[in-house]
């Protein structure tokens, strides 16, 4: 198959999920998830290759998990922030 692909139907379902929670979680509107999610469904089965609940496939023996986010300020909003602080200064 070309382009990226899901072996498992499970894991599909897995990172839709993923993807509504983290949606929800940086608030997101229904719209634009509904949005989002009308353009990734069409292209599920182009995307899974196994029709299958099943999850888990093993990463490759090179994987190394991206570092967790920090929680609170975005760096724009820090940024923001020691830009006035520097005006407040003199800088």
């Amino acid at each position: 198959m070309d382009g990226a692909s899901i072996e498992w139907e499970g894991e599909f379902n897995a990172l839709v999920e993923d993807l509504v929670a983290t949606l929800d979680k940086f608030k997101v509107g229904e719209n634009e998830k509904k949005e989002l999610l009308g353009k990734l469904g069409p292209m599920k089965p182009q995307i899974v290759e196994v029709k299958s609940q099943e999850t888990g496939t093993p990463l490759p023996a090179k994987f190394k998990p991206a570092p967790p986010l920090n929680e609170g300020k975005t760096k724009a909003e820090k940024g923001g922030k020691e830009k006035s602080d520097k005006k407040k200064k003199g800088m």
